[in-house]
């Protein structure tokens, strides 16, 4: 099965850390990188709703689409809509994480890889965060 909504996310996010490795942040808006970037982003917001309407989503995949939306905006430095999809990730994991009967593989990407990677998100939202900003 195709989830385009992961599939343009991750061109997204590759196009964006691209553009960042190679010029440390010189990105403009302008720039056709950060453009072609920025369309992939939005088709992937608008392939995960409408995925998700349909009910073609599960919990690992909108998961994978939280922490790549999370990254990119990070990277793009839109922390508040970087903190947003954190959060929306978060409730879903949640959500999920009180499900008792996962199978071994899923207990594994759980505990390998989904709960590591958001918990060295959440601290890098801690540590930039603005201690004024209510």
């Amino acid at each position: 099965m195709s989830y385009p909504a992961l599939k343009h996310a991750v061109v997204a996010f590759g196009t964006l850390h691209e553009k960042f490795s190679s010029e440390k942040l010189v990105t403009a808006p302008q720039e056709s990188e950060y453009i072609f970037s920025m369309q992939q982003y939005s088709r992937a917001v608008v392939k995960l709703r409408q995925s998700l309407e349909a009910g073609d989503m599960t919990p690992e995949l909108v998961l994978m689409a939280s922490l790549i939306f999370t990254s990119f905006d990070n990277l793009r430095g839109s922390f508040d809509t970087a903190l947003m999809h954190l959060n929306s990730g978060l409730k879903v994991l949640k959500d999920w994480v009180k499900n008792p009967d996962h199978t071994h593989a899923e207990r594994m990407l759980l505990e390998k890889n989904l709960y590591p990677l958001f918990i060295r998100l959440g601290l890098q939202a801690v540590m930039f965060a603005d201690p004024y900003e209510p």
